[in-house]
């Protein structure tokens, strides 16, 4: 019982960010999930509504992970806002939003799992030391952001392609 308590402590740490992470993994993490949400709902982006949902998000998303609140409730919590910025900041429909955020949330999960594996596996980097550092955790975490953001490509490009289909046989 008190291996599984530690294991939660470690993992609560980890989930603390400073503010080199927010900055540098955050921010863009955020402009990531809220570009595909946009994605997702096949509405066209407005760079303005994006940024500025990102750096709400961002601080937001890091204050969450601060409260004393159980572990996994800043999880709910964060993705409650983020169904509310998608719904009224950028202007997508509720239940779009409601699949691009759980879409988007369980893909980021997935990227960063095949992450984790890679630096486990593949170089043989401990994660439970290298997330500790906080430049560490940010670099490492760069490859899962590049993974996402190519998911994002590729559903983007593959939702415009069947757009200009659609299009060709309608005209």
């Amino acid at each position: 019982m008190r291996q599984n308590f530690s294991f939660i402590q470690k993992v609560i740490e980890m989930l603390k960010i400073t503010v080199i992470e927010l900055l540098l993994r955050a921010i863009p993490e955020w402009v990531l999930l809220i570009i595909m949400a946009y994605v997702i709902s096949d509405k066209k982006f407005d760079k303005c509504k994006i940024v500025f949902s990102s750096f709400i998000m961002a601080p937001i998303n890091y204050f969450v992970r601060m409260l004393p609140v159980h572990f996994g409730v800043h999880i709910i919590i964060g993705l409650l806002i983020y169904l509310l910025l998608c719904t009224f900041v950028n202007e997508i429909d509720i239940m779009k939003s409601i699949s691009s955020v759980l879409i988007s949330t369980i893909l980021l999960l997935i990227c960063e799992g095949i992450n984790i594996g890679i630096l486990q596996y593949l170089f043989g980097i401990n994660a439970e030391k290298a997330f500790i550092d906080p430049i560490m955790k940010t670099l490492y975490g760069i490859p899962s952001l590049t993974i996402f953001g190519i998911f994002i490509f590729i559903i983007y490009a593959k939702n415009n392609k069947k757009r200009k289909e659609i299009d060709s046989v309608l005209n």
